[in-house]
């Protein structure tokens, strides 16, 4: 299993990638991109103060409702995962403004908090 700092790194990795999609001609790639941004986000929260490493979505989607620190976050977790499966599964095309409003609507707020509980936040 990756460790923690591995885990901020895939998500900076992640990011980046979606930053470069979203203004791209294939934003709906930027949306899956910025879920698993924020997915990393959770499991470095998950193995450096909980010690553990879901092995499955459903397995880490349990974790917001039994654990205090994540539950703030279900909302926009919750949406970026589903936007990420309608492009994936749904063939949802979503446009660069939508792409863009995913990353502050929904990814910024979690990575603040994640940033926070991690002691992240200079």
């Amino acid at each position: 299993m990756p460790g923690w700092k591995r885990h901020l790194d895939q998500a900076n990795q992640n990011l980046s990638l979606a930053d470069s999609l979203r203004t791209g001609q294939f934003p709906q790639w930027a949306v899956v991109a910025t879920f698993y941004a924020a997915l990393h986000l959770v499991d470095a929260y998950l193995d450096r103060k909980v010690g553990y490493h879901p092995g499955n979505h459903g397995d880490r989607l349990k974790q917001f409702s039994r654990i205090s620190d994540l539950k703030p976050l279900w909302t926009d977790y919750r949406e970026m995962l589903d936007r990420s499966r309608d492009a994936r599964y749904n063939c949802v095309q979503f446009t660069n403004r939508e792409a863009d409003a995913l990353l502050h609507t929904h990814f910024d707020p979690v990575k603040s908090h994640i940033d926070a509980l991690l002691g992240l936040v200079p």
